[in-house]
């Protein structure tokens, strides 16, 4: 709905990589068998670095007609409740791939 609507959103699902409740390995698995998204041209899985360390990885797709952004950003040592946490990652996330 959000892909085809002409809203002209950008998009973050981010996951703790340390997540039991909802692990990113089955985020991963429904966004990359999303047909009609397509990585962009910077879209393959890139790390982020917070203070010098590797606070996680991102890819980003394009989906529906008007191309809309779509990212999915992991965030390393963090579990289900990301801000919980890891609330200096998880802010930098919301600053940073929105």
């Amino acid at each position: 709905y959000l892909c085809n609507g002409n809203y002209n959103l950008k998009m973050a699902i981010y996951s703790g990589d340390d997540d039991t409740v909802c692990g990113t390995m089955g985020t991963q698995y429904w966004m990359w068998n999303m047909t009609q998204w397509n990585v962009t041209s910077d879209g393959g899985w890139s790390a982020w670095d917070l203070n010098g360390q590797t606070g996680g990885y991102r890819t980003k797709w394009n989906c529906g007609p008007n191309q809309q952004n779509i990212s999915l950003v992991t965030v390393h040592s963090a579990g289900h409740q990301v801000p919980w946490f890891k609330q200096e990652r998880a802010l930098y996330v919301f600053e940073n791939f929105l």
